[in-house]
């Protein structure tokens, strides 16, 4: 019995193998090695917009693996969450090819950058953006009616584009009458 052993496998390893047996004829078999890297996935996108006080469910994925990881590890702003912290609302659920990390009541302190580290796997994270409820209610109506927050708050955004424009209007002008003078000057 023979066996191909390769050790620390790398994508240039890929292709077409041949095992000859030295007979009369000689007989080969063929094997092709493909190569894959796997990588951790988390569902969705790259960033999460979610408001305090819900439950939030990070779901990673470990695609292309050959066998199961040995580990998953996730990582709150570069600290590690399955051990290291000691909240009640966060649990962390483990399968063979994914992880599930769970935040029952979200605060300002959950917002930031999560990552899911699987063992031979690429990592991959996405960022958290947590919005207070207040905001949400100032800024969506649901029955249509004006209320003086959203119409404050719409005044703001008003006043902040109107002295935006003025700022940019002045500046080009400025800078327009800057390049005439230049070049009467010439």
């Amino acid at each position: 019995l023979w066996e191909l052993s390769i050790r620390a496998v790398r994508h240039s390893d890929a292709g077409l193998y041949e095992c000859q047996i030295t007979t009369h004829p000689p007989t080969s078999l063929f094997y092709i090695l493909s190569v894959v890297e796997a990588q951790a996935v988390i569902q969705g996108g790259e960033e999460v917009h979610v408001h305090t006080g819900v439950k939030l469910k990070l779901h990673c994925r470990v695609e292309l693996a050959t066998e199961p990881p040995q580990y998953i590890f996730w990582y709150h702003n570069d600290t590690m969450v399955n051990y290291a912290y000691s909240r009640p609302f966060l649990k962390v659920v483990g399968r063979p090819y994914g992880s599930t990390l769970i935040i029952s009541n979200l605060t300002w302190e959950d917002a930031g950058i999560y990552t899911c580290e699987a063992h031979k796997a690429h990592p991959d994270n996405v960022t958290l953006h947590v919005i207070g409820e207040e905001k949400h209610a100032a800024l969506h109506k649901d029955d249509g009616a004006s209320d003086s927050a959203s119409s404050d708050l719409s005044f703001s955004y008003c006043l902040t584009l109107t002295l935006l424009l003025a700022t940019w209007l002045a500046y080009g002008y400025n800078e327009d009458l800057r390049v005439r003078s230049l070049d009467k000057q010439r």
